[in-house]
């Protein structure tokens, strides 16, 4: 899903998921069938670029951890909404019938700024999460 959601997200010029074709956003099977027809090249291209990041990511965790360096993450509350999570499961996302955010997302602002930071990420509906996807954090395909 990410190779093809990235092929799209060039093809729609790197527009809000809510501005795509409804046939597209609504994951319409032919119209996917199409786009995936048309697309094939990029995907692939997307692909090996994933494959090459995987790679050097798992290099860098490698050596940080022989030098006695952890890498942990954490899980993110807020996600753009031009991203293949809220495409793919716009149920577990503050979004409408059009995939737009449901009001804006934000954090603390800076240590010298007094505005506070606002984005358009989307809200992540915390405890649907696992009867959506069947995992306790992931897709669960």
């Amino acid at each position: 899903m990410t190779m093809f959601f990235g092929a799209l997200y060039r093809r729609f010029a790197r527009k809000q998921l809510s501005e795509w074709s409804v046939e597209i956003r609504r994951r319409r099977p032919d119209a996917v069938r199409d786009a995936q027809d048309t697309l094939r090249e990029e995907c692939e291209r997307e692909r090996f670029l994933q494959y090459l990041f995987h790679r050097q990511w798992f290099a860098l965790k490698e050596y940080s951890n022989a030098g006695g360096v952890q890498i942990i993450g954490d899980i993110p509350l807020y996600v753009n909404c031009t991203s293949s999570d809220v495409c793919a499961h716009p149920g577990i996302f503050k979004v409408d019938e059009d995939l737009a955010p449901l009001g804006k997302g934000g954090g603390a602002p800076p240590i010298f700024s007094v505005r506070r930071v606002s984005s358009s990420k989307a809200p992540y509906t915390g405890g649907m999460l696992y009867s959506a996807t069947g995992t306790a954090g992931g897709y669960g395909v």
